[in-house]
């Protein structure tokens, strides 16, 4: 039974400032889909840690301004290394991945068929901030260019505030705080939502459980903090 070595490779990094870069282990072309859809293989994240075989290729994509595509085919060499076969830049979607690059690709998969093991992941990459202003998939909240975090599977990315730094939810109707049992007017309290069950509270009242005050509590499962009678539960 033959043994194939696997190294551990480091996909390489996206370019400063690049928006949407994308990396393919390259295991088959599909020529009757345009762009970089021709190139069958794994997905990898820019920057990550993964184990492949000797001859495994890599093709990458970076969009370097709204036009530029530099388009790079790398192979996993004996010593473990990335060899460069491809580096061209190309001026429109179009022609990233021209007659010119269609034959180096088929090229590279002649001489290096694929071989059935990897990508294995060893460590993920670091997220990246976002190039572009995007809503934060947690809080629904603007996220201006820079200022949050590339996070998902490549292909799938979502942006997000960075830890902590996301706005509080705010009340969006009258409400009974959750802490002190005091009136909450619009918009002046913080919703939060402790085992599934919405609340409000003041902004300078601590979270915990809140009394039951005069037959009133807030409601569960409203996210607008609306209070309902006890005798209505």
């Amino acid at each position: 039974m033959s043994v194939i070595l696997l190294f551990e490779i480091k996909v390489p990094p996206a370019e400063s400032g690049v928006a949407k870069p994308w990396r393919k282990r390259l295991e088959a072309l599909d020529e009757t889909q345009s762009g970089g859809y021709m190139c069958v293989g794994a997905w990898l994240e820019a920057g990550a840690v993964c184990f492949l075989p000797a001859g495994a290729l890599i093709v990458g994509v970076d969009r370097t301004s709204v036009t530029t595509r530099r388009v790079r085919l790398w192979r996993v060499n004996t010593r473990g290394e990335l060899t460069v076969m491809r580096d061209s830049t190309f001026k429109s979607w179009a022609s990233e991945f021209g007659d010119g690059v269609r034959k180096s690709l088929r090229a590279a998969l002649a001489k290096y068929p694929p071989r059935p093991y990897g990508p294995l992941p060893v460590r993920a990459a670091a997220p990246r901030a976002n190039t572009w202003a995007a809503y934060c998939s947690q809080c629904r909240k603007p996220v201006a260019a820079g200022a949050g975090l590339l996070l998902g599977p490549p292909g799938r990315r979502s942006v997000q505030h960075k830890p902590g730094k996301c706005p509080p939810l705010r009340n969006e109707r009258r409400g009974s705080c959750s802490a002190c049992g005091g009136r909450v007017e619009p918009g002046a309290g913080i919703l939060t939502c402790p085992q599934g069950a919405w609340r409000v509270r003041h902004d300078d009242c601590p979270e915990g459980e809140r009394p039951v005050l005069r037959g009133v509590e807030a409601a569960a499962g409203a996210p607008d903090g609306r209070p309902v009678s006890t005798s209505e539960r």
